[in-house]
């Protein structure tokens, strides 16, 4: 049986270099020096609480924790075109001045909550226009609504934009659509 000493008093040497061949025991089972690998014992550290699900602290995606989030049924697939305005009246688009920027909308979107959160704004004085590739970085204009007309109180499935647009299998094509200042 191995006897485990306290601390030496003071002013003498903590450590000494053990002869060559020295086996060191195993410390027993539930000895603090089990974990910590210290010869002298070691004050247990309390454990770190977690938050629970009424701790109020957010979870990943700003929910709180502990709250499951039930995701829509159906989405479409809107390609944004970013740092464009008006891509119908300019000439060719190409290359590295074409940003789009993919997102996956749940279909009982409104057209206004739409354009809010695509332009990350109140969405005041902004439109969205669907648009269409005609070739060669040429592009047409499709349908334009306005953030405060009546219009964008519609669901984006009264538009056409489904969840059949943008999907892989038997779909159509994804919606193009710029967001730009009112007229």
């Amino acid at each position: 049986m191995v006897v485990y000493s306290p601390l030496p008093p003071p002013g003498r040497v903590l450590f000494t270099v053990p002869p060559p061949g020295t086996v060191f025991p195993i410390p027993p089972p539930g000895s603090p020096f089990a974990t910590t690998g210290c010869m002298w014992p070691v004050a247990p550290t309390p454990p770190i609480p977690s938050p629970g699900p009424s701790s109020g602290h957010p979870a990943p995606g700003g929910g709180r924790a502990g709250i499951n989030y039930l995701h829509p049924k159906e989405f479409t697939l809107i390609n944004l075109l970013e740092r464009v305005d008006k891509p119908w009246e300019n000439g060719p688009i190409t290359g590295t001045s074409l940003k789009v920027t993919p997102f996956r909308v749940p279909t009982n979107y409104t057209v206004s909550y739409l354009i809010e959160r695509l332009s990350k704004t109140d969405g005041k004085g902004l439109e969205i226009v669907e648009v269409y590739e005609r070739g060669d970085g040429h592009w047409g204009k499709g349908t334009n609504i306005p953030h405060d007309s009546g219009g964008a109180k519609k669901v984006i499935t009264e538009y056409g934009w489904t969840a059949r647009r943008g999907a892989s299998a038997n779909g159509l094509e994804p919606v193009w659509a710029v967001i730009q200042k009112d007229k």
